[in-house]
């Protein structure tokens, strides 16, 4: 096992309750139908009741897959309004990865989370200025698009 994917395991262990489905065992199709999944690999961060926080298909590579699993956990802190903890994950993607494809989203997520727990605008505005300048060409910045002048 390389370096690299050491890195993912650890992630992985320190973060979440990993499970694999075995698709081609009939056993699985409960499974299967009930998350809907069409192809492998599927990868779902859910709630201890079994609602989907965040889903991604196909394979990635360490490189790929760390800032991408930083931006889901990120995505479950949002949606159970632990927003400090939120915005620490989003923050750590444009820290750690600011070139992958995630950056701009987790950018984008980490403005609101913030704008959330204060209600004050410049917290939104200020962080979606940095995703502007940042990545202008970023279909994240089109998203916030309507504050631009």
């Amino acid at each position: 096992m390389t370096y690299a994917d050491e890195t993912v395991v650890r992630a992985i262990e320190q973060s979440v309750i990993p499970v694999q489905v075995p698709t081609l065992d009939p056993a699985s199709a409960p499974i299967i139908k009930r998350f809907q999944q069409v192809w492998t690999p599927t990868i779902m961060l859910l709630s201890p009741e079994g609602n989907v926080y965040d889903e991604w298909n196909g394979y990635l590579p360490p490189g790929l897959f760390l800032p991408r699993l930083l931006l889901g956990l990120g995505k479950v802190a949002l949606k159970e309004d632990r927003l400090d903890d939120a915005a620490c994950c989003f923050d750590e993607v444009g820290v750690k990865y600011p070139l992958s494809d995630v950056a701009p989203e987790a950018l984008y997520w980490a403005a609101v989370s913030r704008y959330k727990g204060s209600h004050q605008a410049e917290d939104l505005l200020g962080g979606w200025k940095k995703l502007q300048s940042r990545y202008p060409e970023s279909a994240w910045r089109v998203r916030q698009s309507f504050t631009e002048q």
